[in-house]
Formats: C-alpha cells, sequence, structure tokens
C-alpha cells in the first residue's frame, strides 16, 4: 500500500464505523494496486450494510477516498515559484540562537482569545496566545534587531500584538514588512524568513481590516491589490519551497481564507472566470493533505478536511441545505483540488514576474502609512 493511499484514509476515520473495520487487517496485502481503493471502498460499505443503511453523505466520502487515491498527483519543481538558488542563500546560524533566547522567556502560561465575536454563533476562531515575560522581549529584541532580519521582526512581534501591545508589536512588525513589500528580497531563498514575510503580510492586513485597507486605497496606488498579490505569492513560495514542509499547512490555509476573505479582489487578480470558493476548497484540502504526510492530520488539522468539504457540498463554510458545488460543478471533488491548485501555481508564477518588475513594491514612507492606519484602525475597532 502506497503513502499516497494512507495520506486520504483520514477521509473514512470519519465514518464511526471504520475504525472498528480496519481492526487487525493488513492493508497492505488485502489493498494493493490500482484497486485497492475501490476494493476497500467496496468492502467498507459492506460492512456498513451488514448493520444499517449507508447514508448519502456518508456516500460522498467514500467515493471520494476513492477519487483521492486514483488522482493523486505529485508536486514536482517545474516552476519558478519552487526554484531555490543556493548561491543566495545566507547563514542564518544565530537564528538557533534566537529561537533558544525567544523560549526561555516563554512563561508557560496560556491562554484563548476569541477573534470574530459577533460574526457567526456556530463559527466561532480563537488566538492561542503563549504568554512571554515583558522584559525578556524587550531584552531580546534590544539583542537581535541588530540583524534586520524579517523573521526575529515577525516572532517578537507576535505576542505584542496578540495581547493587543498595538503600537510596539506593529512598530516592530515593521521591520519584516520593510522586507516583504521589497524586491529584491535578499531573503528569498530562506523558507523561514518567506514565511516571516508572508505572516507579516498575512498579519497587518488582519489588523486594518476592510476599513483600514479602503483607507489606504487612496493614499497608495493599487495598494489592495499589491497587498493581496504579496501575500498570495509569498505564501505560494512558502507551500512549493520544499514539498509538503510543515509550514505549508497554515500556508495553504491561509491561502484559501485570504482569497475567500478578498474575493472580489480575487476576481480581478485571478481573472473573472475563476471561483474563487473552489480555490478556496482546493487550499484547504492541500492543507489537510499536508498535515496527513505530516502524521499530524488529528485534532485542529481535522478542520481543514471538513472546511473543504463544506465548500464542496455546502458552497459555503456553514452548513446549509444547498447541494454546493458538488451538484454545481461538472467535476469530481478531487478534480477541482487539483484544478485549484494548477490555478495558483499559475496565478504564483504571473504574480512573480510583477514582482521582480518591482510593481508591487512599496517605499518606505508607504510602509509607514500602512503601519499607523494599522494601529489606529485596530485601536478604533477594540473600543
Amino acid at each position: 500500500m502506497s503513502d499516497k493511499f494512507v495520506f486520504h484514509l483520514e477521509l473514512l476515520y470519519s465514518i464511526p464505523e471504520f475504525e472498528h473495520f480496519i481492526d487487525g487487517k493488513n492493508f497492505e496485502e488485502r489493498y494493493s494496486g490500482k484497486t485497492g481503493a475501490k476494493d476497500l471502498a467496496e468492502n467498507f460499505k459492506e460492512f456498513i450494510l451488514q448493520k444499517r443503511i449507508v447514508t448519502d453523505d456518508e456516500l460522498i466520502i467514500i467515493n471520494t477516498f476513492v477519487e483521492c487515491v486514483e488522482t493523486e498527483h505529485s508536486q514536482n519543481g517545474n516552476f519558478r515559484i519552487a526554484n531555490i538558488n543556493n548561491n543566495f542563500v545566507l547563514n542564518e546560524d544565530y537564528l538557533d540562537a534566537f529561537n533558544k533566547d525567544f523560549k526561555n522567556i516563554l512563561t508557560g502560561d496560556t491562554a484563548f482569545k476569541q477573534v470574530n465575536k459577533g460574526k457567526y454563533k456556530t463559527n466561532k476562531e480563537f488566538l492561542y496566545l503563549q504568554k512571554v515575560d515583558d522584559k525578556g522581549l524587550y531584552e531580546l529584541y534590544e539583542k537581535y534587531q541588530k540583524y534586520n532580519h524579517p523573521y526575529i521582526f515577525d516572532k517578537l512581534s507576535e505576542p505584542m500584538i496578540k495581547a493587543d501591545n498595538l503600537t510596539n508589536g506593529v512598530n516592530v512588525l515593521r521591520g519584516a514588512l520593510k522586507h516583504a513589500f521589497k524586491y529584491p528580497n535578499y531573503f528569498w531563498e530562506s523558507l523561514n524568513s518567506v514565511d516571516a514575510c508572508a505572516t507579516s503580510l498575512y498579519r497587518i492586513q488582519e489588523l486594518l481590516g476592510l476599513k483600514g485597507i479602503k483607507e489606504l486605497n487612496e493614499k497608495i496606488d493599487r495598494f489592495e491589490y499589491k497587498l493581496m498579490k504579496l501575500i498570495f505569492l509569498y505564501l505560494s513560495r512558502v507551500i512549493y519551497m520544499k514539498d509538503a514542509n510543515l509550514l505549508s499547512m497554515d500556508a495553504y490555509s491561509n491561502r484559501g481564507r485570504i482569497v475567500r476573505d478578498y474575493k472580489y479582489s480575487f476576481l480581478d487578480i485571478f481573472g473573472p472566470s475563476v471561483n474563487s470558493d473552489i480555490q478556496y476548497m482546493s487550499d484547504k484540502y492541500l492543507a489537510y493533505l499536508t498535515a496527513s504526510k505530516n502524521q499530524c492530520a488529528i485534532g485542529p488539522f481535522q478542520q481543514y478536511l471538513w472546511d473543504s468539504m463544506k465548500m464542496y457540498r455546502h458552497g459555503h463554510h456553514i452548513p446549509n441545505h444547498s447541494g454546493g458545488y458538488q451538484e454545481i460543478e461538472d467535476a469530481k471533488f478531487i478534480d477541482l483540488v487539483k484544478r485549484g491548485e494548477l490555478r495558483s501555481i499559475a496565478l504564483a508564477e504571473k504574480l512573480l514576474i510583477e514582482f521582480e518588475n518591482q510593481d508591487l513594491n512599496l517605499t518606505n514612507s508607504e510602509i509607514d502609512l500602512v503601519c499607523d492606519c494599522a494601529i489606529r484602525n485596530r485601536i478604533i475597532s477594540n473600543f
């Protein structure tokens, strides 16, 4: 039985009887080769039918499992967004010392903070807060700011912003943004650094909100499009630099969310023929698949799968009685996933050219405007 088979089994684990069905069975002997997934699906349906009727939702899940296994395709590095030029990889050994020092300022206390109050009664989102020693955080900033590294700035700004220490947090984040909004970015060949740039851009759009972004559109030429394109570009770079890397789980998920949340902007960015819901569904499933490949598709990572399936079955991230895209589209689930992935790769390649032409750059004074607007808008929204 191939690894690709195993990665999709979590679909079947969502049906209660599956764990009992597989107990003691040798998958490698019984379900292998081209017909393995179909044989497993048929035997599992028969197993359920001995006790009860298989529901329509369960049939969708079982059929989706077969589709996923049969059409699983591997990524290749034949696109520029994935290329790493080892001649330009910087020495970042000092990040090991920084990470060790950062770990030492964690107090061990944790908390959860709801970030979407009043938005959806049945869909609550929380931030996981790791509390830090404030004095230690300041000393760490003083010690490491000289390296002018996006990862350091992003890492130090996160606990400040999550704790609503917005002025200090955004001012530290500004250091990461001044790399993210610029080409050339001298940290482009470093996965952790590219991820820090992606995270800093994603975080600033959260702080700005729609109101802040619209305000900046009047002051900075094509600001919203530049921000959305850069977020998509950096998240794609994180995803494709190294196949199935751990950082790409959140990158896939955040890329899907940004396309969903700013679907009207992405209508222009992708083109009017591209359905942003399909892109969301695709990225959420690919996030789940990456979690499976890293053997962590349980707990919160299981949510990636449900988010994708809800969009497929309901056409929304909140369940409803519509037929969703399983009725609207003339393609199977995994075909839509693949279609979304190929479109994302094509867009990332296109945006990379714009980035290299410096069409997405912001000046330092424009970045200062962005940061000041984020602080002002978030402080006002907290009251």
